[in-house]
């Protein structure tokens, strides 16, 4: 807890709750091993960590998988539900396979069954092996990323950092990205600057700035939105400038309050003068997701 008893906003301190509603208890499912089956296609298919199938099985079965051998899986069913029933999202979005989803929280969690951020027009993945994350992450993110490429304007391409590796956990210097459910996105640069450069607040394209933040906003699905807090007041002058309501932009932004204030989507974070971090919301299917 700081000094004024607030929460830092990407280093909250663990907190003990009582669940007012518990998930309903595992549910055991028989599995019959077609050829072709491995047990990270199985964990993928049913929501699970293939290394808790290997060790609910390896007793009967061992360590590999013969066509016709019954494979025990214990499912959530909430999330075994959301897997087989799910409807696909649109456009690129329905590619994306249902029933990955995050245990635990951001600062502390893992990915189960994760799916990666497939390529697309528009941006880059810099680090393919750290861009995997829930369904209901990906999913949504694919959609405003495509809403972005084709409502924007910006002709430059959007670098993706990490987001969490395929079963989540540490990476790196991140205090979060351990669950599935944070993106890290460089913020747009001015046409013909190297995207590889680090870019400073002359270098950035802030009209395309303000509607990524924008396109994220209003896609529903974003919990939260890191961005340093003097890069809040440049977009926020400008905003104004070019018109945007004083109620859309209390709605938006952190900024006038200060950088402690308990309003806005978009909340400081030391760190993020030249990108956002976007974390998303647990999906409706989640019941091991954590805030």
């Amino acid at each position: 807890m700081s000094p004024r008893g607030r929460l830092h906003p990407s280093r909250p301190e663990p907190l003990r709750v009582r669940a007012r509603r518990l998930p309903p208890p595992r549910e055991r499912l028989i599995h019959i091993a077609r050829e072709g089956d491995t047990w990270d296609l199985l964990g993928r298919r049913y929501g699970v960590f293939d290394r808790h199938l290997q060790a609910w099985n390896k007793d009967q079965i061992g360590w590999t998988l013969e066509p016709g051998e019954r494979v025990s899986v214990w499912i959530e069913p909430m999330i075994h539900d959301a897997a087989r029933n799910e409807g696909p999202a649109a456009g690129r979005a329905a590619l994306i396979p249902a029933g990955a989803h995050s245990l635990g929280t951001p600062q502390s969690g893992r990915l189960v069954a994760g799916v990666q951020v497939p390529p697309g027009e528009g941006y880059e993945r810099r680090y393919p092996n750290s861009t995997w994350g829930t369904t209901f992450a990906v999913r949504h993110l694919v959609l405003t990323l495509d809403e972005f490429r084709q409502t924007s304007g910006y002709l430059g391409t959007l670098m993706l950092g990490s987001m969490s590796f395929r079963r989540g956990g540490r990476i790196g210097p991140h205090v979060s990205h351990q669950a599935g459910r944070d993106i890290d996105i460089r913020l747009p640069v001015r046409a013909g600057f190297p995207a590889s450069q680090p870019a400073t607040h002359k270098h950035l394209d802030w009209d395309a700035t303000w509607k990524l933040i924008l396109a994220f906003a209003r896609s529903g699905a974003v919990q939260v939105i890191f961005l340093d807090y003097a890069v809040q007041r440049e977009l926020v002058h400008r905003a104004r400038r070019n018109g945007v309501s004083e109620p859309q932009l209390r709605e938006l932004f952190q900024f006038p309050a200060g950088r402690h204030a308990n309003r806005g989507l978009v909340r400081h974070s030391p760190g993020h003068e030249g990108h956002i971090h976007v974390r998303y919301a647990c999906g409706p299917f989640e019941p091991t997701c954590g805030d």
